[in-house]
């Protein structure tokens, strides 16, 4: 099979490919079995093979990274660096995979806790593969919040269900959970150890303050273990108790997230028959059934908060030198205020600097140990699939999401900017001629394209009605160049409150969406949906940010007189794309409360043809308040 080289960006590695147009015909007669992982909070740049095909550095712009086991899956298949989520936030994110749908398409723009009984709704993965003749699984953090009528379990019918509520121990030992002592309510962490021991200790008291004692029990075992919480964010307990880094109280073999891969590895040894396992309740598990082409979504919660790397992995950390991100408070006075709410609930530069420095550390640390995991399940199912002499595809979906580490004054996700969208996907095929190895693809990539791939991989054809709604196209497609973009779509309204971003590799623009203190899930209000359009341009607090001489974005351009026009563009295209081209809200709460708006029916036309007047030259760039220049 051969397939063209154009110009590398970096040594060893193919741009993207144009591959012979036989991809299709040569998986479809034995279906290959997918293995589809996915990561939480996880930025790219802790992938050294991200590093080295944008930057030609195997670093990241923060410094050292380790990742083995991505870096061998690179150099087997495709890279692609220009992969973003439609959602900065993770359920939202993971609905918008899972449906092949934008937010403003499934009517899930946040943590509702959705269902399938409204005419609109359209299947997921899960029940597409399945229809499709596939046995399916899923193992791990699932997140997807569709519902049973009434239950709490997932509605998605994977054949082997082992979703974290299913694990018998503490999915993540040190999340805060609430509980009652002697009649007060409390929110307390558990910590587990080796010898089968556990201490609690008490973090939050809404209805009095913590005791003497209580604190020090608090901070001596934050003190052992390295523990930093992000002490600027105020007293919102969900957020005050998020812990950043430190060191995990067990060896990284008791870890939850070993757990996990534990549970697959297991899972694989035991085809056409049911087993028994110590670490779910699903028991007896039922194992891969050989007859059938294989479907596993393998989806763990690492490097996500709490962030304690095994000491193992830590001690490789924790003496290295980083660099702090550059910021700014002056950055601030160009923000709109909805910005500046996400800066407000999520500031980590006011802590000092030997703690950012850990956090640093520490989450990179973290990413270390699980691409230890990957290169377990990674050579585990190809060696399920060479045994049952069966071809296989593995999509390593890096994030649900991306994380700030410092940029922009934040340690979180939920803002429209780079740190917090841009992913990156690693394909890769025991066919050669489906994601041909070494290559490197830069074209614009969305989440919601995982869902037709999954479905082209499994011979269903994407022109069927039944698959009309996909908002995507099949990475092989991308690859090909048979289709492209020239914009990638994002909204939330997790955080603070709806807000849309498009973005291409030049310009990203983002503004909210909808009025101050509205969300569909309190009722559908039909009459404002043109707000977004039509409210002062104060209102829908805009921000425009020109990569071309701002990539890190520091600095909001959207009021200035030279950008004023090209935002007022951008806020009609975004607009009428997401609140008009077949825009979904539902009040998810109430059977039937829904509504369709396409006002704007056809505006995601995947094309910007942005007005050449109104682009100011790339040499322009300003500077913030009190003449401090950010761009650099």
């Amino acid at each position: 099979m051969q397939y063209l080289k154009t110009q590398s960006l970096c040594v060893g590695l193919l741009t993207c490919t144009t591959v012979a147009p036989s991809w299709g015909q040569s998986m479809t007669a034995s279906r290959p079995n997918i293995l589809w992982i996915v990561t939480d909070d996880h930025r790219p740049d802790s992938i050294a093979a991200f590093n080295r095909a944008v930057t030609g550095l195997s670093e990241s712009p923060l410094g050292f990274v380790s990742s083995p086991s991505a870096d061998k899956l690179a150099k087997e298949g495709v890279l692609f660096t220009q992969a973003y989520c439609n959602a900065p936030s993770c359920s939202p994110s993971r609905a918008s995979m899972q449906t092949g749908q934008y937010p403003f398409r499934n009517g899930v723009y946040g943590f509702e806790n959705f269902h399938r009984r409204e005419s609109f709704t359209r299947p997921m993965i899960a029940d597409v593969m399945v229809a499709a003749g596939y046995g399916t699984a899923v193992v791990g953090q699932l997140d997807t919040r569709r519902h049973k009528p009434g239950e709490k379990r997932y509605d998605i019918p994977f054949d082997a269900y082992l979703e974290r509520a299913e694990f018998r121990k503490t999915r993540v030992e040190n999340r805060p959970f609430w509980t009652r002592i002697n009649g007060e309510l409390y929110l307390k962490e558990r910590y587990h150890f080796s010898d089968g021991n556990f201490e609690d200790i008490y973090i939050n008291k809404p209805e009095g303050p913590l005791t003497a004692e209580e604190i020090a029990r608090r901070k001596a075992l934050e003190s052992k273990y390295h523990i930093i919480r992000p002490h600027t964010l105020g007293h919102e307990p969900g957020l005050a108790t998020l812990i950043m880094a430190g060191e995990a109280t067990l060896p990284k073999e008791e870890l939850y997230h070993t757990q996990v891969n534990n549970l697959f590895l297991d899972y694989l040894r035991h085809p056409d028959r049911t087993f028994e396992h110590p670490f779910t309740a699903a028991s007896p598990v039922k194992g891969p059934v050989t007859s059938k082409p294989l479907f596993v979504h393998l989806s763990y919660e690492w490097p996500h908060t709490p962030v304690l790397p095994p000491k193992e992995f830590r001690d490789q950390f924790k003496h290295l030198d980083y660099k702090i991100p550059k910021f700014s408070k002056a950055e601030l006075e160009k923000l709109p205020l909805q910005m500046r709410q996400i800066y407000e609930r999520f500031k980590t530069d006011e802590m000092t600097e030997a703690e950012q420095l850990r956090m640093i550390r520490d989450y990179y640390a973290f990413c270390a140990y699980g691409d230890w995991l990957i290169g377990q399940a990674v050579d585990a199912f190809k060696e399920y699939s060479r045994r049952l002499n069966q071809h296989w595809v593995i999509i390593y979906t890096v994030g649900d999401h991306a994380w700030h580490l410092g940029e922009n004054g934040i340690t979180a996700k939920f803002g429209p900017y780079n740190k917090a969208m841009r992913c990156t996907i690693i394909a890769v095929s025991s066919d050669k001629s489906l994601f041909p190895p070494n290559t490197v693809c830069h074209d614009l990539v969305e989440f919601v394209d995982l869902a037709p791939t999954f479905y082209s991989l499994a011979g269903l054809s994407l022109e069927d009605d039944s698959l009309s709604h996909l908002d995507g196209y099949p990475l092989m497609s991308i690859l090909r160049r048979e289709k492209s973009r020239e914009y990638v779509l994002a909204e939330t309204n997790h955080s603070v409150e709806h807000r849309a971003s498009i973005r291409n590799k030049e310009f990203v623009f983002s503004m909210r969406t909808r009025p101050v203190g509205y969300k569909p899930i309190n009722g559908v209000n039909p009459q404002t949906i043109k707000w977004g359009l039509e409210a002062p341009e104060d209102a829908v607090d805009m921000t425009l940010f020109d990569l071309r001489v701002d990539p890190l974005e520091r600095n909001n351009v959207a009021n200035d007189p030279k950008y004023r026009e090209l935002a007022r563009w951008f806020r009609q295209k975004l607009g009428r794309i997401v609140l008009g081209d077949r825009r979904i809200e539902c009040n998810w709460q109430n059977d039937g409360e829904w509504q369709l708006f396409d006002f704007a029916k056809g505006a995601d036309d995947k094309r910007l043809n942005i007005p050449k007047a109104i682009i100011p030259p790339s040499h322009h760039h300003g500077a913030v308040a009190k003449g401090k220049v950010i761009v650099q």
